[in-house]
């Protein structure tokens, strides 16, 4: 059975000053009114059951 990891690590500094350790880029809404880990998980959820994706971040 197929599982999906979406990996949202990072410190906010490629999209500076958009993004911010505050605010890294995986929590904004770059394209469209959802945030980027939004629009994966929605793509992603489209092809594995909900219960078999994970998220990968940092402890901050």
């Amino acid at each position: 059975m197929l599982c999906a990891l979406i990996m949202t690590v990072g410190k906010g500094t490629r999209f500076w000053p958009i993004s911010t350790e505050e605010k890294p880029k995986q929590f904004l809404n770059l394209v469209g009114e959802d945030a980027m880990i939004q629009m994966t998980y929605k793509r992603i959820n489209k092809l594995i059951l909900e219960e078999r994706i994970f998220i990968c971040t940092g402890e901050k």
